[in-house]
């Protein structure tokens, strides 16, 4: 058995291991390249380094372990014959738990850490100006203003929380109102008022049980959701009402 595979596996255990882990993946997921293979790599070693230690503690302080390590070594060591380069049992059969062992291992740790996962998904983002809105839009419950391209504007309420670690590209909002700006001096005019449909109250935690009056009763709020392409975002921004209407009329 050729030495490169059985160094490959602690590397694919190592990615394994950090596309799993919360505090790992949402960082691997924005690394290409060779910042990828070095990540990868680094967790690799990681694991691969603490089970070979608790596997040289355990076979000098257990009996019953290292018993079964001998008989182990004694049904692979036919598959290792090449002593100039060594014979490996020991690496190949630590390699390989270090591979099994990264999923569960990983999902062991988000069940223990799983009070961090918010602070670690804002650590993630903190340099993503867009997904830091959102997170706070949503985490807060507040409404954001999105501007397209077309200068079309929309205001409401985020529906959907995000996984940093998968290619966003579209948010879905629960809409308040909709406009557009003003191409001579990029002024916001609202022009429909979602609003007058189903409430003033309405939020996306309560939308989807809440009814409309008639005729549309058959219909919900969250019907009403718009997705709005990333590529076509201008800009994007947390709203505030009363803080808009003192833009409209500020105190001289």
């Amino acid at each position: 058995m050729e030495i490169a595979i059985l160094v490959l596996l602690p590397l694919v255990g190592g990615y394994i291991f950090a596309s799993n882990w919360d505090f790992t993946r949402y960082h691997l997921a924005r690394e290409d390249g060779h910042r990828l293979y070095f990540r990868a790599a680094f967790w690799g070693v990681a694991l691969f380094s603490t089970f070979m230690l608790i596997h040289i503690l355990f076979y000098h302080f257990t009996d019953s372990y290292q018993e079964l390590v001998l008989h182990v070594r004694r049904l692979l060591d036919p598959w290792f014959k090449d002593y100039e380069k060594g014979n490996p049992v020991d690496f190949a059969v630590v390699a390989t738990v270090s591979m099994l062992l990264a999923y569960p291992l990983a999902n062991f740790l988000n069940r223990i850490f799983h009070r961090k996962q918010v602070a670690w998904i804002f650590r993630a983002i903190k340099h993503d100006d867009i997904e830091r809105i959102l997170h706070r839009a949503a985490r807060e419950r507040r409404p954001i203003a999105v501007t397209m391209a077309n200068r079309k504007v929309y205001v409401g309420f985020v529906l959907r929380t995000f996984d940093p670690a998968k290619l966003r590209k579209s948010i879905s909002v629960l809409p308040l109102m909709s406009g557009y700006r003003m191409e001579s001096d990029g002024r916001l005019k609202f022009t429909t008022f979602y609003t007058q449909i189903y409430g003033t109250d309405v939020h996306p935690a309560h939308g989807e049980q809440a009814s409309l009056p008639e005729p549309l009763e058959h219909m919900s709020p969250q019907d009403f959701e718009v997705a709005l392409p990333l590529e076509l975002v201008q800009s994007l921004s947390l709203f505030d009402l009363t803080a808009y209407k003192q833009f409209q009329h500020p105190v001289p």
